[in-house]
Formats: structure tokens, C-alpha cells, sequence
């Protein structure tokens, strides 16, 4: 018999199995954890590596973290396929099961193995503490899937299909589709929470008064400019570098000025810019794919009193008078320069800087953040933070775009950068306030259609 129970370490989580013998008695205990480690290959190349619990290499999950297609995938994603994998070796190395020959129990025991569910058997008794999410559950599957597409195991049964048939309502084209659903899936309920409360722009411009009275006032004011005036994410703004400002003149003299959002082999997880090309080695920025708009890099055009604020703070902090504070930014905050980049900046850093002359992380700016909401009055979750506030104020870009300019939602998710219609119906996630608005403004209309009926 056998005892497995989940402990988490510093390394992270890690199995421990007991076996006992005929009388109860424990004759042997081992721990199963599957490990992961980020290197650079000599190229310059970041690889992704994955050992067993003696520490051998899994050759076929490196390679597939590594050369099957991850290059194409945003580094969120890379970071679930790690996890995702180091739970199904974990999971395969516990019940000594070959993933190729994997049967329909072992699929939905590795389903409740993600789920965290607790078992008692004749043979395995399980203590697991970590609970997870049916949609976390999911999208573990989903890698799992493509791990054993890229096996090219056919015929896998987490492959095979159910013979319960799934309409979705195709927005796009005002359409429906019929698709058949996996054997071995979740049930995920529709994400209505997913996307954070929204700020309206009264209390945008209380949270532009109260960056007024920071300790670094300018810099607040222009990354929540940036998030709720033109829907950056924070991983945009934090990435962004001086040679993304570009200014350009018109025919009629007046300037426009753009940013260009993209990702580089010097970025940290936290600058990832979303929809576009992840860079794994120098050779990335030589690729076609890179160069083009839309894939490589994707543009927002700004205002100009904007571009100013933003201009301003580049030039107080980038020429400081202090001299170690430029040493730490000449230390730490350069960046990669591309080959299309403005041939006018000679040494590119990233923009926004903590006061030690570092780049700003994302836990400083949500900590800093979190004190600007508070002193606006806006209210912010205690204990289990449900509610990203930078989302928040890229929630509220959405919202202003559909409740207060009233564009359509094609236009909506052109200006929120999104790939499919679905994604942008998600962002209207309207308060109690709202809906009462619009339960008064239908009374308003029903009234006034009654009482020109009743005129007639």
C-alpha cells in the first residue's frame, strides 16, 4: 500500500510516498518532485529545462518547451506549460504509468490529481492540499494535449473525443458552431468575474489628483494615463524602452506621436507585451515576423499633451545630476536596441525607473498603486486580491470606449488590441450603477413611446 501527500518546499510542490507493507507497517519512503530550471543555451538562447526526480533530463518535454512552437507563445503561457508538465510527470512517475500507453482511469486520475481531490483506495491513498480551479484544471489539459500532438500520440485518449456535441455562437460573424468536446475535460463555467471592476472617469481623474502628491508625481500620473487613457497593460508600460516613443511630422505640421509595444531578449517576465513576438535569442530580431506590424510589435497613438508629460519625465530622470543614481541605471535598466529602433538614442534603456535608478517592477508600482487608490476613495480588495487595479483602469478604457464614445464593438476591440470579438465581450462587465441607468433610460423611452401613441 501506498501513501502519497502533497508538501510544498522552497523548490516547490513535492510528493511524498510511503509504502507499507501487508501489516500497515512503513517500510520505505521517497519524494517525487519534478524540477525546472531556465538557462541560456551558447547562442544566447533562453531554454527551459525539466528534470525528473533523479534528476535526469525529460528530453521530450525540454524539447517541446523549447522548440515546439513555445517562441510563438506569450511567456504566461510558458509559464503554465511548465507547470502543467511538471504535474503530469509528477503525476506519471507517482503511479508509474507510461505517458504513450496512458488508459481512460489514469486521464481522469490525473484530472482529480489537478483538482487537489483527496482518494482512499486499496493501493493509493492520497493526502493533496492544493485546490485548484476547474478553469486552472483546464488549461493544465489543454497543455497536456498539445505535449501529446507534439508526441505524436494520435490516437492518446486525451485526444479523443466525446460523443456530446458543443454549440458556440461565433460573434464575429453572427454565426453558431457545432464542435465535439473532449472525453477527458472540465467543466468551466463562463468567466463573467474574470475581468476586474472597472474605474469610471470621475474616479480616474480623482486617482490623476491624488498622483499629483506622490513622491514621484509625474511618473504615477503618466503609466495611469497611459493604462486608462489608451488601455496599456502594465507588462506594455513597464517594457516600454526610449527608442518605443516615435514622433512623426505631418503634411500639416502637427506632430503624432506613437509608442511601439513589443518584447526583447533583455526583458524580465513582468515587462511581457501581450499579442506579439516573444524573443528567444538575438536571431529573433532578424526574423521577417519581427520587423511586421501587428505580429512583431503593435502601435498606439497618444496624445501630444501626453507625449509631453512622458517626454518631461524621460528627461528628469534619465539626466539626473546624481551620478550613482545613473550609474544603477546604466547597470540595470538597459535594454536591447532593435535593428529598426531610432538610430538617434545611442543607449537604450527602459523608461520607467524606481528612485534607486532600477527598472520599476510590477509588485513596487501595484504597492504604490494600491496607496493612490486608497487616497482617491476607490475601494481595493483586503486579504484575497480579486481585483487587478491596473487592470482596473485598462477595464475602464474598455468601458468609456463602449458606454461614453458609444462605438461600436469591432471598434472596441481594434483600440483594446484584441484578436477576437469574444475576448472584448468579456470587458463589458457593467456594475449595479450601470444597469440601473439603463433601466431608467429604458422607463425614460418606454414613457415617451406611450405617451406619442397616446396623442395619436
Amino acid at each position: 500500500m501506498y501513501k502519497i501527500i502533497e508538501k510544498q518546499t522552497s523548490s516547490g510542490t513535492c510528493y511524498e510516498m510511503q509504502t507499507y507493507d501487508g501489516k500497515n507497517v512503513l517500510v520505505d519512503t521517497k519524494f517525487i518532485q519534478i524540477y525546472s530550471f531556465y538557462t541560456i543555451s551558447d547562442d544566447g538562447t533562453k531554454m527551459v529545462m525539466l528534470y525528473d526526480s533523479q534528476m535526469h533530463p525529460i528530453e521530450d518535454a525540454i524539447r517541446f518547451l523549447n522548440f515546439g512552437g513555445m517562441d510563438r507563445q506569450s511567456q504566461n503561457y510558458v509559464s503554465i506549460a511548465v507547470t502543467a508538465l511538471k504535474f503530469l510527470y509528477a503525476y506519471l512517475e507517482i503511479y508509474n504509468i507510461q505517458l504513450s500507453s496512458m488508459a481512460k482511469k489514469d486521464a481522469r486520475g490525473f484530472l482529480d490529481f489537478l483538482k487537489g481531490i483527496s482518494r482512499k483506495g486499496l493501493l493509493y491513498n492520497t493526502e493533496l492540499t492544493t485546490k485548484r480551479k476547474n478553469e486552472t484544471v483546464s488549461s493544465y489539459i489543454k497543455v497536456a494535449r498539445r505535449y501529446v500532438e507534439f508526441l505524436g500520440y494520435d490516437r492518446h485518449i486525451l485526444l479523443s473525443k466525446s460523443k456530446n456535441l458543443k454549440t458556440l455562437i461565433m460573434p464575429e460573424s453572427d454565426s453558431a458552431k457545432t464542435i465535439q468536446t473532449y472525453a477527458i475535460a472540465v467543466k468551466t463555467q463562463t468567466r463573467k468575474d474574470y475581468v476586474p471592476a472597472y474605474i469610471n472617469i470621475h474616479e480616474y481623474k480623482a486617482l490623476l489628483q491624488v498622483a499629483k502628491n506622490t513622491k514621484t508625481p509625474l511618473r504615477d500620473r503618466v503609466i495611469c494615463r497611459l493604462l486608462f487613457e489608451h488601455g496599456l497593460r502594465i507588462g506594455e508600460v513597464l517594457g516600454l524602452t526610449l527608442e518605443d516613443i516615435k514622433a512623426k511630422e505631418n503634411k500639416d505640421f502637427t506632430v503624432q506621436y506613437k509608442l511601439e509595444l513589443r518584447n526583447r531578449l533583455s526583458d524580465t517576465k513582468e515587462q511581457n507585451a501581450k499579442s506579439v513576438m516573444n524573443v528567444v535569442s538575438a536571431d529573433t530580431y532578424n526574423d521577417p515576423d519581427y520587423t511586421r506590424k501587428g505580429t512583431g510589435y503593435q502601435t498606439v497613438t497618444i496624445s501630444e499633451n501626453l507625449a509631453m508629460e512622458l517626454l518631461e519625465y524621460i528627461n528628469t530622470v534619465h539626466n539626473s545630476d546624481n551620478k550613482e543614481y545613473m550609474a544603477r541605471r546604466d547597470k540595470y535598466a538597459k535594454a536591447d536596441s532593435v535593428p529598426f529602433g531610432n538610430p538617434d538614442i545611442k543607449h537604450n534603456y527602459y523608461v520607467f525607473l524606481n528612485t534607486l535608478g532600477r527598472p520599476l517592477s510590477e509588485n513596487m508600482w501595484n504597492k504604490n498603486l494600491r496607496v493612490i487608490f486608497r487616497k482617491a476613495g476607490l475601494p481595493v480588495d483586503e486579504g484575497v486580491r480579486k481585483n487587478n487595479l491596473n487592470h482596473r483602469l485598462r477595464h475602464g478604457y474598455a468601458m468609456y470606449l463602449s458606454n461614453v464614445l458609444h462605438l461600436s464593438d469591432f471598434d472596441v476591440k481594434t483600440l483594446m488590441r484584441h484578436k477576437n470579438l469574444s475576448t472584448t465581450a468579456i470587458y463589458h462587465n457593467p456594475t449595479p450603477e450601470d444597469i440601473e441607468h439603463l433601466q431608467e433610460q429604458l422607463i425614460e423611452k418606454w414613457q415617451i413611446s406611450l405617451l406619442k401613441d397616446g396623442d395619436e
